[in-house]
């Protein structure tokens, strides 16, 4: 049985899909509006960090695959490539969490870059794969570099509001604080434990020491 922070926490889980979601469907006018690539910013990115930070490996691999099978499926390419690139970024993330400090927003600016600029790289070496006729570009170069920076600048501001808005999901539960790593589904395979079971192995810790008494 999951316990109510648990639920909460669930909750806000689902909600950061739905927000994966729908900066998915918006994006394409946000770029054109814009008017330019090299503004072109990488939300999915950010959240992926973001529930990383919150709710680690587990959780984040499953919305990272699934962001990008969504994309996928809206997208007219190789089927599987969103899904690939996106588990990349997670892969990046997680290895980056080891040298930037994802509860400092300097670490937001520098890890969110970085994982964005990778999957822009990972991104032309599988183009290149199916077509003989990519090149390299330096404009290319300049509206990934453009989006990388564009989109770790903002990092550590989406990772204030979220932290706000998980705090209203979660306001009436102990102990929850952003940053916070909970085991939501590991939480809910734990079975409760009974007044007979904390008398057991009160019983059990009792003859224990006993019996390492000289």
């Amino acid at each position: 049985m999951v316990e109510p922070s648990g639920k909460k926490e669930l909750t806000f889980y689902i909600f950061a899909w739905i927000l994966g979601l729908i900066f998915t469907l918006v994006k394409g006018d946000f770029t054109n509006l814009v008017g330019s690539a090299f503004f072109e910013l990488d939300f999915l990115t950010i959240l992926i960090a973001y529930l990383f930070l919150a709710y680690g490996l587990a959780a984040t691999g499953a919305f990272a695959f699934g962001q990008g099978l969504f994309i996928d499926l809206l997208s007219g390419g190789p089927n599987g490539l969103f899904a690939f690139l996106y588990l990349s970024v997670f892969g990046g993330i997680y290895l980056g969490s080891r040298v930037f400090e994802l509860n400092h927003p300097k670490g937001q600016v520098l890890l969110v870059s970085s994982a964005t600029l990778l999957k822009r790289f990972i991104f032309f070496a599988v183009v290149v794969l199916f077509s003989k006729e990519a090149v390299f570009s330096t404009n290319y170069m300049l509206t990934s570099l453009g989006s990388a920076v564009c989109t770790g600048l903002l990092a550590p501001v989406l990772f204030y509001l979220l932290n706000h808005l998980r705090r209203g999901f979660t306001k009436d539960d102990p102990g929850t604080s952003p940053g916070h790593l909970l085991g939501v589904f590991r939480a809910a395979a734990l079975p409760r434990q009974t007044g007979q079971d904390r008398k057991t192995k009160k019983q059990q810790t009792g003859n224990y020491i006993e019996n390492i008494r000289f």
